[in-house]
């Protein structure tokens, strides 16, 4: 079920299946800002990763030293979320445990999506409880993809990342999702000029100072801004050829590490809330034009 907000620039649709993101339409521009899924390039759109990011070697982890099949990128985006919440400019979707999820997973949880209408763009916020009376070890980011090109009368090479601010910063390079090594990448720099086959396989980039990214039209300073702060990884990603789009990946978690590492809690970015805890991250997105 696809549910809509509204305001005078934006209608944004989520689905309730795994609360994915499903549209961002801006009004005044006639304008589809998010990727609207192609199953011959990229089917899905913006889905939402938890308890994992990335894949598990072996596609399982160990939690009690029990093996536990776990899907790439975890389960939250594979079930359906109750919508607790709804007004004018803002919905807030549910997701517990169950006897299903359990069996991958063996904690109680629940966990929270909300998303905001704002004057500029929106901002989407999950937050991960900790029902249960263990520690409870997760994964969890965003995986969502940014119409680029903004129209067909630009090609992709009319576009290039930019940073808040000049960065230091190695690649993380990765064979399968499994790390194996890293390299120098950002020295000192802010931009990065977009063409075919820059982001891929992927381009992971840890300990980014800046709090937004920017996918800007060169031409027009038109952008697409998402906001990464107090995230240690973002992954950015495409398919190699005839660019249609670009993935902003803000994440609290990583790629497997190329040494075993025992318990799922103890895979290195892995969170861990106490009982009765909880944790919310936010990826505030706007839009805009920048000076020339």
């Amino acid at each position: 079920m696809i549910d809509t907000i509204e305001n005078d620039r934006f209608r944004v649709q989520v689905n309730r299946l795994g609360t994915e993101l499903w549209s961002v339409y801006d009004k005044p521009e006639q304008r589809e800002c998010l990727w609207q899924g192609d199953p011959a390039v990229w089917p899905r759109r913006a889905p939402n990763l938890f308890p994992v990011c990335g894949s598990l070697r072996g596609g399982a982890a160990l939690f009690d030293g029990v093996p536990r099949t776990i899907p790439l990128h975890g389960f939250l985006r594979d079930y359906d979320h109750a919508l607790a919440e709804r007004s004018a400019g803002r919905l807030l979707y549910r997701f517990t445990d169950s006897e299903e999820t359990r069996a991958m997973y063996p904690f109680a949880f629940c966990v929270e999506t909300e998303f905001v209408l704002e004057e500029s763009g929106l901002r989407q916020t999950f937050t991960v409880i900790n029902t249960g009376s263990r520690e409870l070890p997760f994964s969890i980011g965003y995986h969502t993809g940014w119409m680029c090109p903004f129209d067909s009368s630009h090609s992709i090479s009319d576009y290039r990342l930019v940073l808040e601010q000049d960065e230091t910063a190695d690649r993380v390079v990765n064979r399968d999702l499994v790390i194996c090594g890293r390299e120098p990448y950002l020295r000192g720099e802010r931009t990065i000029e977009l063409r075919d086959g820059v982001l891929t396989p992927n381009l992971v980039l840890e300990g980014l100072r800046s709090r937004w990214l920017r996918i800007e039209e060169k031409d027009t300073g038109r952008f697409t801004q998402i906001g990464i702060g107090g995230f240690p990884v973002v992954v950015l990603w495409s398919v190699p050829e005839h660019m249609p789009f670009v993935c902003v990946e803000p994440w609290h978690g990583l790629f497997e590490p190329a040494e075993p590492y025992g318990e799922f809690s103890e895979k290195p970015l892995v969170r861990r809330t106490a009982p009765g805890e909880q944790f919310s991250c936010c990826m505030q997105v706007c839009f805009g034009r920048a000076p020339l």
